[in-house]
């Protein structure tokens, strides 16, 4: 398959800053099952309704491949999954490997791109509206982004805008990460294309800092199918992207959330781009004052090692909430349809 491109000749990889198993700290605690095991998928968590959203994302059916465009949402609090029945209307097509991003501002989640049984990238962007239960395609006029998947996509409240970076046009040889940054106006609909150069990755780990609109970036692909360290920041209003700082260690298709209260960026997991490794099953926060990267101590029993998974942030509990993904790399078998949680400690 043409995607196996992505996952050879890193040569040898040097893991930066590994810590020891810690003994204490807060600890993960296993939730309940929901939909079909898939990795690739999107998830936003909606803090009016105090759910997770899960859409679309990719299976394992035989010896191949399997996307979907159903939607689902996991209630923390009373531990319960429930598929959502949507109205005869226009769906997105079934994909993995999209950006997703949650409005809220007008309490809904947004969708761009990603691929289907093509594998190559899609050019779409939705609104799902939860109160509702609609899906809304939008039409903006050119330019607009190309097709892309394995992008990142975050909602910036200060601009009412969605912000996009990174990605890759399709699976296989001739594929090349874009180096486009994008910026959606929300209430023009309108897509507007940023002067700066943004540094070619793909399958990297994200957040945004709503408060000093800083857009944070780590580790992925490169343009040449390598596995980078580094940590990106690019400041919203200058359109400037500031000096890479050395990252916690090679990895990606990780998940990133953003915590306001200890304004830092939680990663959580990854592929281990060893040949038979196992994806990583621990916790990183970079703190982008200090440029700093520091492993979180959690005690008892993990989720397991994993990558192509998605991660929230609940904030009112402080949570991070992680669900499905693959062992490894893509070709590896899913994780188990059920949900993790750990509390963080008040900061």
């Amino acid at each position: 398959m043409a995607r196996l491109v992505a996952c050879v000749g890193f040569g040898l990889i040097v893991l930066l800053g590994i810590a020891a198993a810690p003994a204490e700290g807060p600890a993960w605690k296993a939730g309940g099952k929901g939909c079909s095991e898939r990795f690739a998928h999107g998830a936003v968590w909606d803090a009016k309704r105090e759910t997770m959203l899960v859409f679309g994302g990719e299976g394992r059916k035989g010896e191949g491949f399997v996307f979907f465009n159903d939607l689902w949402t996991y209630s923390p609090a009373k531990d319960e999954w429930k598929e959502l029945s949507l109205k005869e209307q226009p769906l997105p097509s079934k994909r993995g490997y999209h950006a997703c991003a949650w409005d809220s501002k007008r309490n809904q989640m947004w969708v761009f791109g990603g691929c289907g049984d093509t594998f190559q990238g899609l050019d779409d962007l939705w609104a799902f509206d939860p109160e509702k239960l609609t899906w809304t395609k939008l039409e903006p006029e050119a330019p607009r982004p190309k097709g892309r998947l394995s992008a990142t996509m975050h909602y910036h409240p200060g601009s009412d805008s969605l912000v996009l970076v990174a990605g890759l046009g399709g699976f296989g040889p001739k594929s090349v990460p874009v180096r486009d940054l994008w910026v959606y106006d929300i209430k023009a609909n309108k897509w507007t294309e940023k002067k700066c150069v943004a540094p070619q990755l793909w399958q990297c780990a994200s957040a945004l800092d709503p408060k000093r609109g800083l857009l944070l970036l780590h580790g992925g692909f490169d343009e040449r199918f390598e596995v980078r360290t580094e940590t990106w920041v690019y400041e919203i209003a200058d359109d400037k992207w500031r000096e890479p700082v050395e990252g916690k260690r090679f990895v990606d298709a990780h998940a990133g959330v953003w915590d306001a209260d200890s304004g830092r960026m939680l990663v959580y997991g990854g592929a281990n781009p060893q040949k038979g490794a196992k994806g990583y099953d621990d916790v990183w926060a970079f703190d982008p004052d200090k440029s700093t990267w520091k492993p979180l101590e959690v005690a008892g029993d993990k989720p397991g090692g994993r990558a192509y998974h998605s991660a929230v942030w609940e904030p009112k509990s402080r949570a991070l909430i992680v669900f499905g993904g693959t062992a490894n790399q893509f070709s590896d078998p899913p994780r188990e349809n059920q949900v993790w949680i750990l509390k963080l400690p008040a900061k």
